[in-house]
């Protein structure tokens, strides 16, 4: 109604929030994505320590295995990660990576018209992965390795495929519904 003044102050208040919020949350995603990217590229080059990943991976595959997979043989990858990365060194890289995100943002937002779907989505991803996949990663992370905790690490570590199934059904569901 146009005569509804607490409307009008309900709206200029999410107008703010928005305003002001966005900021503090764009500022999490860059610093998540520079971090990421130099995870990645420290990964890709083999400067992680053997351990910390192969207790990661609570022995379901081989460290070497795992770096073959990941390292490749991708120069633009490479390139690309360490660019990421070391965007927060200069002025330029900053201010670079900062346009590139928000491009990507807007795009976004002018492409999605139904927030709906990307709140599900979300839902459904992280929501499994705090139900099932985090605790027993965790458990497994914690448990010894003798032979009294192995049964209870190994029945944990089954919840981690049922999770992924969960996210998958999860976000299958959502799509189906607003399809």
């Amino acid at each position: 109604s146009p005569h509804d003044r607490l409307g009008e102050v309900a709206r200029l208040a999410t107008g703010c929030s928005i305003l002001f919020g966005f900021p503090l949350a764009f500022c999490g995603l860059r610093q998540g994505v520079i971090e990421t990217c130099a995870s990645l590229h420290q990964l890709r080059q083999g400067r992680l320590e053997e351990y910390a990943i192969d207790r990661v991976l609570n022995n379901w595959g081989s460290v070497l295995q795992l770096r073959r997979k990941i390292k490749g043989d991708s120069y633009l990858v490479d390139r690309a990660l360490k660019a990421v990365s070391s965007a927060a060194d200069s002025e330029q890289g900053w201010r670079t990576l900062t346009t590139c995100l928000l491009a990507v943002t807007t795009a976004l937002a002018v492409v999605v018209q139904d927030m709906g779907i990307v709140v599900g989505i979300a839902g459904a991803v992280v929501g499994s992965y705090f139900i099932y996949i985090l605790p027993s990663l965790l458990n497994a992370f914690m448990l010894s390795d003798d032979d009294t905790q192995l049964i209870s690490k190994r029945s944990n570590s089954l919840l981690v495929p049922f999770g992924l199934f969960m996210a998958v059904a999860g976000v299958y569901m959502n799509i189906k519904a607003r399809i």
